[in-house]
């Protein structure tokens, strides 16, 4: 990445420089000759460090940062689902946990859900039976 900073600051400071030497040009008689090589050196400078960088690779590698985030993404994405089928289902609750894992094939399994709720467990149970097995899902105050 250092070589890609070099040919940026190269290509600035040959800017820097060809704009000064056309201030400092006289406006007559030199203009057209000053500015041809001034057109030459603008296109060295794009050329000479576009052949250096060949060889630079922009690749670069996620930090692990990220990988803990994607499981925290996991977390809310599964506690959407739940609530968006207990509220489809016309369930009211509270206190809302939802506990996943993300398996092999980078899917997320939910382990767990948790919440208080007025209605029968067997009915919450019921709206979460695509997503959810029975005996994972646990209702306090029913």
């Amino acid at each position: 990445m250092s070589r890609l900073m070099q040919a940026i600051f190269g290509i600035c400071a040959a800017l820097v420089f060809i704009g000064a030497v056309q201030i400092i040009c006289p406006q007559k008689s030199m203009k057209k000759s000053v500015n041809f090589i001034l057109g030459i050196v603008f296109v060295l400078s794009l050329i000479v460090p576009a052949v250096g960088l060949k060889g630079v690779s922009l690749d670069f590698k996620l930090p692990e940062a990220v990988s803990q985030n994607t499981s925290e993404l996991s977390s809310y994405t599964a506690e959407y689902i739940v609530r968006a089928v207990l509220d489809s289902a016309g369930i009211k609750y509270e206190n809302l946990s939802v506990t996943t894992d993300i398996l092999e094939d980078k899917r997320i399994s939910i382990t767990k859900v948790t919440l208080v709720s007025a209605h029968p467990k067997e009915q919450i149970v019921d709206a979460l039976k695509e997503i959810v097995e029975k005996d994972r899902v646990e209702v306090l105050n029913e």
